[in-house]
């Protein structure tokens, strides 16, 4: 929008800013809240009202203080999303149980339960280099290796948390933990916790995703 332009004086007036950060990464969603900060003010709230499925981006805007649109397009099948008609409302898929486990983190609430889902083409996930209820002592080759199992559409991303929390992320193989060949635990504590990793397929339209989860309990010793 040009500077000096109708649009600009608008926005310059409004109570509350609003705008999308849909196709953005985590360090994107920063970088478009800062530039609109420098271009708006300090003084309004600003909301992103429409992103997509990533809570990645979610953390980001609560860091910075900004309200975050959850867009999941979906499959108009009543089952995933919750934008293309006929919607199921209800915690139906894995996409809407991350997002709503995220905010119930966030907020204090009690987590909710994960749906029954069972879906034949969304991604195969398979954990190298962690078994459940491995302790681990040492820097470990920790990788998902993950299957596209939908003909057409490739993986756009994989998310690794621990303990709940978005931890790091790559868009491409091989999808290591926090982008280490060797994982040096530096920064999680001695103790046990759970690895959650999550595979997300690009569908149809732009935004559309799907996506498979598995979670690994371990241990650390130090």
């Amino acid at each position: 929008m040009p500077r000096g332009s109708r649009g600009d004086a608008a926005l310059r007036a409004v109570d509350y800013v609003m705008f999308h950060t849909n196709g953005e990464t985590p360090e994107e969603v920063h970088e478009t809240i800062h530039a609109m900060r420098q271009w708006t003010g300090y003084d309004r709230p600003m909301i992103i009202n429409e992103d997509g499925v990533s809570t990645f981006n979610l953390q980001a805007a609560v860091q910075e203080h900004v309200g975050w649109g959850y867009y999941d397009n979906g499959l108009g099948n009543y089952r995933d999303g919750f934008q293309n008609p006929p919607v199921n409302w209800k915690i139906s898929s894995p996409l809407k149980w991350l997002f709503f486990e995220q905010v119930a983190r966030l907020t204090g609430s009690p987590a909710p339960a994960k749906p029954d889902y069972d879906a034949d083409d969304t991604p195969a996930i398979e954990v190298s280099g962690l078994k459940t209820g491995q302790v681990l002592k040492e820097p470990s080759w920790i990788e998902a290796i993950v299957t596209d199992r939908h003909p057409r559409w490739p993986i756009k991303r994989v998310e690794f948390f621990i303990d709940g929390k978005p931890y790091s992320y790559r868009t491409r193989a091989p999808y290591m933990l926090n982008n280490q060949e060797w994982w040096d635990m530096v920064d999680v504590p001695a103790g046990s916790h759970v690895l959650r990793v999550v595979a997300y397929d690009m569908r149809g339209p732009r935004f559309t995703e799907l996506c498979s989860l598995v979670e690994i309990p371990f241990a650390i010793e130090k």
